[in-house]
């Protein structure tokens, strides 16, 4: 098994999801950091598992392309996806090769991610998977978010191998699309009939880093990347399933226009706005695009 950290300029966060890597109470996997940008990786920590840590230098640029990196440089038969601002619970890793062994069926098995350290006052968390009972799901017709994210996922190699790993035009650090890497991804494995597994017993906490001016471009960027991702499935000859996409997307954004009624917070609205705004654009930029 082979745990994948993708890191950009974020030390001090990559060193605690590092940190926390090195608590798992099951030390069995390699651990393979992809390092684009300028800051250093912090050093191991003297914790037993400084033999099974390597980093590879990239000089490019996007989450998708580092994973792909990173994936691609190991021949474990399973390979964990962590961002580099989570943090694995202790038993992250014993609890998912229990998983593997009762759901040998499942080619992606996912747990949730928990918001961390929440500012006070009004705020909407950001990078958020929340399971409240084990499920199995296969078959293109379940949002492809209720698998998981990459924030805290196992994959089959074999599956990534299928699938070709993640669509590099697509995801955090793309100039046009930074966002839907995992949206698009999970459709494609969920289209291609693959089972998954989803468990509220794996826990993954995401640092809430970003401030609240934030998050209103930051949800733009998320549905920018979804209108791109809708509209390629369009053009890729999946009508009804890049319709379907996109009726998701606009079906979110509804949702949090709504919510400004219930909870009358500006911030949902700002939110709100910049989100249907955002895939207004994505939609825009997926027609021009060369896909």
């Amino acid at each position: 098994m082979a745990v994948v950290v993708c890191t950009r300029d974020r030390p001090e966060m990559l060193a605690l999801s590092l940190a926390a890597l090195g608590r798992q109470t099951d030390r069995e996997f390699e651990t393979i950091v992809v390092r684009q940008g300028q800051a250093l990786v912090p050093p191991a920590a003297s914790n037993g598992h400084d033999r099974m840590r390597r980093v590879i230098e990239d000089s490019g640029h996007g989450l998708s392309r580092a994973r792909n990196l990173g994936w691609r440089s190991t021949d474990a038969d399973w390979v964990v996806f962590v961002d580099d601002d989570c943090e694995l619970e202790p038993g992250w890793i014993a609890t998912l090769k229990r998983m593997i062994v009762e759901h040998r069926e499942c080619s992606l098995i996912a747990g949730q991610v928990i918001p961390t350290d929440l500012p006070d006052g009004p705020y909407l968390p950001f990078g958020v998977v929340r399971f409240s009972s084990e499920r199995r799901r296969t078959g293109r017709w379940h949002r492809p978010l209720s698998v998981g994210g990459g924030a805290g996922v196992a994959i089959r190699r074999s599956t990534l191998e299928a699938l070709g790993g993640w669509d590099e035009r697509l995801g955090a650090g793309s100039e046009w699309f930074p966002a839907a890497e995992d949206e698009d991804f999970n459709y494609r494995l969920l289209r291609a009939r693959e089972a998954t597994f989803v468990t509220p017993l794996l826990r993954a906490h995401h640092v809430q880093w970003r401030r609240r001016d934030e998050l209103a471009p930051l949800f733009q960027g998320y549905m920018i990347g979804r209108g791109g991702a809708a509209v390629k499935h369009l053009r890729s000859r999946d009508v009804v399933g890049g319709t379907w996409l996109l009726m998701l997307a606009l079906f979110d954004c509804a949702v949090l226009l709504a919510s400004v009624a219930r909870f009358g917070v500006r911030l949902r609205l700002r939110v709100g706005c910049s989100s249907v705004v955002g895939l207004s654009i994505g939609i825009g930029r997926g027609l021009r695009a060369a896909w």
